[in-house]
Parts: C-alpha cells; structure tokens; sequence
C-alpha cells in the first residue's frame, strides 16, 4: 500500500505538470491570434512556434494540429506557400485520422485556397466543393462562409464575374448573421471590386467605404492600405480625380511603411491613372521613376524569397531531427517510469503490468508505423507541390514583368515626344531575364526530387543534348503550354517552336512521336 501511495503522488505531480503546460500553450496561442488579426505576422509566427514546442512536449495532438493551421495562415499571408502547404496538409491529415468533423471543412478550404492562389484552378474548385459539402453536413456556417468566399475568388480568376458576384453575396450573408465585422469588412471589399468591374460605380463606392471604416476603426495597416486603393480605382474610373488623389497617397505612404511592394505597385498604377486624366506629364516621370524602383524590388524580392525559402527548409528539417531526438528521449523515460511502476506495484499487479505493457508496446508500434508512411507521403507531396509552386512563381513573375513592360510602353509612346532623351532609361527597366542560370539550377534540383533519373537518362540515351535542350524536355516533361515555357524562357513562342524542330532533327524522331518520347523518360 505504501508503494501504490508513492506511486499515485507522482503520477499527480507528472499530470499536474502537463496542465500547467497546457494553460500557458492556450495563453500562447491568443496572443498569437491577436497579433495575427493586427497583420503582425512574424510576431505571431514566433509566439505560435513557442507554442508549439510546449504542445509537442505535453503530446497534446488536438493542439498541434490547432497550431499547424495558424502557422498555416501566417505563412500563406506572408506569400509563402510551400510552408503553407506543408501546415495545411498536416492539419488535413490530422482531421481525416481522427475523423474530426470540425476541423476537417476548414482544413479543405485552407489547402484549396493555396491552389487557387497558385493558379491550379480546378484543383482548388475541387477542395472548395468538398469543404461546403462538409460544412452543410456538419452544420458550420463559419467554414461554409468562407467556402463559398472562396470559390466566388475562383470565379473570379476564371472571369466569371456574375458567379463571383453570385457566392460572394452568400459568403457575405453567412458573415453578417455571425456578426463578425472583419470578415464582412473584407468581403464587402471584395464585392465592391466586383461592382467596379461591372461598371455599378455607385455601388462599388458604397461597399469600398463601408469597408475601409471598419479596417480603420480595427487598425488594420495592410487592408486599409489596400481598401483606400480600391476606392481610389472606383473614384477614378468614375472620374472623381479630386477624391481619388487623397485616397492614393495614403495607399503610397501605408505601403512604404510596411515595406509591402504589391501595395505600393497598386499605388503608382493609380497615379499613372490620375495624371494621365489630370496631363499633368511632368509628374509621370516621378511615377516612372518610382515604378522602375518597384519593379527591381519584385524581382529582387522573388530571389530573395528563394534563399528565404532555403534557410526555411532547413530550419524545419533541422527541427524535425530535434523533434525525432526529443520523442525518442520521451520513449525512454516512459519505459523508465514503466519500470519503475512494475516495480512498486509487482507484488499486486505484475499480471496486469505485463499485459499493459505488451499492448502499449503494439499501439505504439502502430502508431510510429502511421507516422512514419504519413511523412513519406507528406514528404512527396511537399517535392511535388514545391516544383508545381516554383514553377508558376517562374510564370507568375515572367506576366508580371510583361505586364509592367506593356505599361511602360504605353508610357513611353506618350512621353517620346516631350523628352526623347527619357527612353534610354525606359528600355532599360523593360529588360528583364525570366529565368537566370541560379534559377535554372533551383528548378533542376526540384525537378529531380519528383522525377528522378530523368536528367542521367537523358544524358545516356543521347550525349549531345545541350543545357538548352535539357530545359526544353524538362519543361514539356511537366504538360507546360508552349506560352508559359515561352515566358519561362524569355523567348517568343514561335523560338520555342523552331527549338522543338531542331531538338526533333536531333534526336530523329516525327513530331508525333516527341511528347510520347518525353513522357517514357
């Protein structure tokens, strides 16, 4: 008896342990979620991985996964989604395991939403579809309203804007009986773009300022900076000039404070709006001048997210190892405290403990074996995602620069006349190289990781392949359209027919026959 007491004193003390470890996880995590509704990302970052931390030591799985879809939502905020992806998908994993119903809606739309931002439309339709299906089923408005906010974003992408319109209402609707005001905030922003591009200017105005009073009555530095270039737009294409002006500036100065490029980029658009309808041209070289600083910065900023990217993967892989050490140090006190507890209890209860014992060791048996085909399975769908991710960012960033070259040309041909000497310094801003040999570099290494042998047995079945070649199979190997490769390349699409000709000559085979040659490599 006197050894049953000790032993139940110290299980009381280990318990008491793991609550108070709990408490300061819940603590954590809501100083976390305000400084993520304040658009404080790297702040509440840190505070969710300390978080974390004390959630993988307590064990308590309900918790991590609560915190894998935060982390989630930082980093698809900060655009960074492969991390994104990779929190997302182990949330979802978690739900479909445990069978969690409320959680597994939400985690659906999360990972759809991350394909619809990496332009894999129909694979993001196809998440959105399963998380309302889910969310009717399991009656949460909450998730249901986002779901359908979402899929209104996807209409939107595909130019589809009355079916936009369409689930956005209904999104909206959700949003007001929940009552919660940033969510109609942003989704009244949303329906005011929408409104602008129909030409319903009245309307459009109505929701962009309804929204932008409550992102300023919040804080909310990154919506309201976004919110006041809405309505600059709106007031702008309705040809309120003198309204519009205040509203960009404020853009400009919001952007700048938060160093966030995409804000400030929509600022200096409008501005080339506003002095184009007020001719005022001498003010348009100070906004050329400026649009040359953002777009280097953009480019700048790709490579930089690369290294970023890097140092990432190798802090999470270099945590996982401190993880796999710190469970298999967690193992072998268990098996310590088993001990010691068969010891205390052998003269009541050896039978039971052996028993116990032998079924612990078989559950966690199992257990380990589900995580570690989990990882794998993890572990190829983060290759394959990170090679899809990388190479839109490559076609995502080839638009936005030919985008930016057909503003400037726009703005060249009005300038050309009044100072000729000024297009030097244009043509040099429109130069730009879509994918650089450290690029070409990441690329081949995340095409590896998916196909691998593909280079080697490129390079065994026909020795002469140039670098050039390699990149044109290796791009037609992943289904890119003749556009995109063209884009990626840098090189007209009529270049990347007559390399295809001359890579077909090479080889000796009929035109039928080079995708069917790539596909078997």
């Amino acid at each position: 008896m006197k050894y049953l007491l000790v032993f139940t004193y110290l299980l009381v003390i280990f318990n008491a342990t793991i609550a108070n470890d709990l408490k300061q996880v819940d603590s954590l995590c809501i100083v976390a979620d305000q400084l993520y509704k304040r658009s404080a990302y790297d702040s509440s970052k840190a505070v969710y991985s300390e978080a974390l931390e004390l959630a993988e030591a307590s064990q308590d799985s309900s918790r991590i996964a609560g915190i894998w879809n935060s982390l989630g939502l930082v980093a698809f905020y900060q655009n960074d989604f492969p991390t994104s992806m990779r929190y997302f998908l182990m949330h979802l994993n978690y739900a479909e395991l445990h069978k969690d119903k409320m959680t597994y809606a939400d985690a659906l739309t999360n990972v759809g939403r991350v394909y619809l931002w990496q332009n894999n439309l129909e694979k993001s339709l196809e998440f959105f579809d399963r998380a309302i299906e889910a969310s009717l089923k399991g009656d949460d408005q909450l998730v249901l309203s986002k779901a359908y906010q979402n899929k209104g974003v996807f209409f939107w992408k595909k130019g589809a804007k009355d079916s936009s319109l369409y689930y956005m209402r209904k999104s909206l609707a959700i949003s007001k009986i929940l009552d919660d005001k940033i969510a109609v905030a942003r989704l009244t922003s949303n329906v005011g773009i929408l409104y602008g591009e129909l030409e319903m200017y009245d309307s459009a105005i109505v929701s962009h300022k309804s929204a932008l009073e409550v992102f300023e009555e919040a804080g909310d530095k990154f919506s309201i900076g976004k919110a006041s270039n809405n309505l600059a737009n709106v007031y702008l294409l309705s040809g309120n000039t003198d309204l519009a002006r205040p509203l960009i500036a404020k853009g400009l100065d919001i952007g700048q404070a938060l160093k966030n490029y995409d804000i400030q980029k929509i600022s200096y658009e409008n501005w080339l709006s506003f002095y184009r309808l007020t001719e005022i041209p001498d003010s348009i070289f100070r906004v050329v001048d400026s649009l040359k600083f953002t777009a280097e910065r953009l480019v700048n900023e790709s490579s930089t997210r690369q290294i970023h990217e890097l140092q990432a993967k190798y802090e999470s892989d270099k945590k996982e190892q401190q993880i796999a050490n710190l469970e298999l140090e967690k193992r072998s006190e268990e098996i310590k405290r088993t001990t010691y507890a068969i010891g205390l209890l052998l003269s009541l209860t050896i039978g039971g403990f052996i028993i116990f014992g032998l079924r612990y060791r078989i559950r966690k048996n199992r257990q380990i074996q589900q995580k570690e085909e989990l990882i794998v399975k993890q572990q190829f769908q983060q290759y394959e995602f990170q090679l899809k991710t990388y190479t839109d960012r490559l076609v995502d960033k080839s638009s936005r620069i030919e985008e930016l070259n057909q503003e400037l040309e726009l703005v060249k041909k009005e300038i050309s006349g009044k100072c000729p000497s000024y297009d030097g310094t244009i043509d040099h801003l429109m130069q730009s190289s879509i994918l650089t040999d450290d690029e070409w570099l990441r690329y081949k290494k995340l095409f590896s990781q998916v196909h691998p042998g593909f280079f080697a047995a490129l390079r065994k079945s026909h020795s002469d392949l140039t670098d050039a070649d390699e990149r044109l199979l290796a791009l037609t190997k992943l289904n890119l359209q003749t556009k995109e490769i063209a884009a990626m390349l840098g090189i007209s699409a009529d270049s990347v027919h007559k390399s295809r000709y001359r890579l077909r000559k090479k080889l000796k085979i009929d035109p039928g026959d080079f995708e069917e040659l790539v596909a078997t490599l």
